[in-house]
């Protein structure tokens, strides 16, 4: 049998730091001449995170007795070969600060007219000198149309409305530390060997500076309505809203030729705009009291500029597969949702040889290196007419932001029983699905719900090539990114059923005020089309922009509790 190295591993960690704010605040108020209020606020705030220190080592080819003498003290003498090594570092826990000075003033005449005006000022050290201030006002006014003499022929029916409109700015500077000037690591583990099995300790720059970085702002108009109708059983509220994030706060990809990390940029501009709509309704009915309520929302996210020299963002590369090519499976470019997926369109699979006969006779670009289509291979869409497929072929494939969200929820209450349902759902998004593509690859695992849908026959599918060696090149063509692996993600889930009863509705004796059991489930039950594991996925892998790519994500689990 297989011999394996007795040895034992130890490592020891210490982390220091202090958060810390500071706020003062002065409020004024005051009514004159019955029907004008006034309200004034100022304040200051200070804010400091991360004040610290981290240290950590590690060593390896020991031997212990106990476990209560697994620490480094007691490592020296204790190595049993030369095969060991040690592995020691340590930095300053980044820190930031954050001075604030803030005011706000309403007004408010016969509790019917209202105004704010806010002003605020914040300097940030993540940014360089010159850039770490940003002045943000915002102003609002609402109409309480109700509370007008004409409104009183309505008051059976309509309860309460309230016409509102805003416009302001806030500002962003969540970025890593000192990203505006060179940063030096000390690292105990950087391995200057061809081999890489030589550790030492190294300092080295970690990202190259970029002095300009200022504070990203957001731009928001909003009008809207707040309503009450029927004795207040009925509200319905409505939202519409035009943001623009200015500045926008990124960090791009970076050659590695460049020897360091790249920093964040003010990367460009990106509007979303959309409206809401909330409905609900209360009401009881003797001993059963009840309570419903939907809401909706559209939006259009849209890139209005990027500040860059070729006006585009790139994403990650093979977001299918190791061996795609180095072309962007995403990207931020104007005039397209941010993180839009990008890949060569098909339009199904040859069925039969007559279908494939044609085309070559209609001068049909067969995929590069392969002149001969088969049954069952994908017909690729030439975009340029060019006769071979390349990156100028790739065009948006999928949208991963949702068009239309929703929410809901219900519950009653009746003699000590309760109920209450909620659940969500988005449309109209796009999910790349990279983890199926991995699965493709040789040596690798196929799924069976995905490989019984593969072409196996003239009018089996559509959709989904042969199955072959090396199959995988047909499904990104000739190494692209496609719109094979972009699905759609439609989904309704719901989120909590909770059943509850109260004992002291039996138990009249007990001398307690409530004693309440219940039943709680979460995410019980996804409703969608989409084959993957969850269709609610984001990405991350450094790209905060991106989302919808599904690299085999953990679904949201599914949660009981009793209590």
């Amino acid at each position: 049998g297989t011999n394996y190295k007795d040895y034992d591993v130890v490592s020891q960690s210490s982390d220091v730091s202090t958060n810390w704010t500071w706020e003062l605040t002065a409020n004024y108020k005051k009514t004159f001449a019955q029907n004008h209020t006034i309200e004034a606020l100022a304040g200051t705030s200070i804010e400091a995170t991360g004040w610290g220190m981290s240290l950590d080592g590690t060593r390896s080819s020991t031997k212990f007795g106990t476990w209560d003498s697994a620490n480094l003290s007691s490592v020296e003498g204790a190595l049993t070969s030369d095969e060991n090594a040690s592995m020691g570092g340590g930095n300053t826990v980044p820190y930031n600060k954050l001075l604030s000075f803030f005011g706000r003033a309403n007004y408010s005449f016969k509790d019917t007219y209202l105004f704010t005006a806010i002003v605020r000022a914040d300097g940030s050290s993540n940014f360089a000198k010159g850039n770490r201030w940003g002045v943000f006002p915002s102003v609002s006014a609402g109409w309480i149309v109700s509370n007008e003499r004409w409104m009183d022929s309505t008051r059976d029916w309509l309860n309460f409305f309230k016409i509102r409109g805003s416009w302001g700015q806030n500002g962003n500077c969540s970025i890593s530390n000192f990203q505006y000037t060179g940063v030096i690591t000390l690292d105990g583990s950087y391995d200057f060997s061809y081999d890489q099995i030589s550790p030492s300790v190294a300092a080295y720059p970690s990202n190259i500076a970029n002095s300009k970085l200022t504070w990203e702002t957001s731009e928001q108009l909003a009008i809207g309505f707040d309503s009450r109708f029927f004795h207040s059983r009925m509200g319905v509220i409505f939202d519409w809203y035009r943001k623009d994030t200015k500045d926008w706060l990124v960090t791009p990809p970076q050659m590695g030729i460049m020897g360091a990390n790249a920093s964040s940029i003010n990367g460009g501009a990106v509007r979303n705009s959309g409206v809401e709509l909330s409905v609900t309704w209360y009401d009881n009915i003797k001993d059963f009291s009840y309570n419903v309520g939907v809401n909706g929302s559209y939006n259009r996210n849209n890139v209005l500029y990027i500040n860059n020299a070729d006006g585009i963002i790139h994403g990650e590369a093979k977001i299918l597969s190791e061996n795609v090519r180095n072309e962007d499976g995403f990207q931020a470019k104007p005039g397209k949702p941010i993180g839009y997926f990008l890949g060569i369109t098909s339009e199904g699979i040859f069925q039969n040889q007559a279908q494939i006969d044609e085309y070559n006779a209609n001068g049909y670009a067969f995929m590069n290196g392969y002149d001969q289509a088969q049954p069952g291979d994908v017909i690729w869409i030439d975009q340029n007419g060019d006769g071979k497929y390349d990156k100028l072929d790739c065009v948006e494939i999928g949208n991963p932001h949702p068009d239309f969200t929703i929410g809901f929820n219900f519950g009653f209450e009746w003699k000590g029983l309760d109920f209450s349902i909620s659940g969500s759902g988005a449309f109209g998004q796009k999910v790349m699905q990279s983890y199926r593509q991995f699965a493709l690859q040789e040596l690798e695992s196929y799924t069976n719900n995905f490989v019984n849908r593969l072409w196996t026959g003239e009018g089996s599918t559509n959709k989904f090539p042969r199955f072959s060696h090396g199959s995988h090149n047909n499904f990104k063509c000739n190494g692209y990114n496609s719109d094979i692996w972009a699905q759609d993600a439609d989904y309704l889930k719901i989120r909590n059923i909770t059943l509850g009863y109260d004992l002291k509705k039996v138990f009249k004796n007990l001398p307690l005020q409530k004693l309440r059991i219940f039943l709680t489930g979460q995410n019980l039950f996804t409703f969608t089309g989409y084959d993957g594991m969850d269709p609610e996925v984001g990405y991350g892998a450094g790209y905060s922009w991106a989302s919808g790519i599904d690299i085999g994500y953990y679904p949201s689990p599914k949660v009981y509790m009793a209590g």
